[in-house]
């Protein structure tokens, strides 16, 4: 048996593939993977990265 020659699918259907649809950040205007985004609101999503950098940027409640 080859795990080549034997493709895995999904629920039966190789259409179904890619797992995770790609999202468009409203920050950078790119489309990215969703894991690690950040959603702000239903129609307000940051990726990863922009949302990293938003978070290292803006103080913190109670630190002074």
């Amino acid at each position: 048996m080859s795990f080549v020659n034997k493709r895995i699918t999904l629920e039966g259907n190789p259409h179904k593939q890619p797992l995770h649809k790609f999202r468009t950040c409203s920050k950078c205007s790119l489309s990215r993977a969703p894991e690690g985004g950040v959603e702000m609101s239903p129609s307000k999503w940051y990726c990863a990265e922009c949302w990293t950098l938003r978070s290292m940027r803006s103080p913190r409640k109670g630190n002074k």
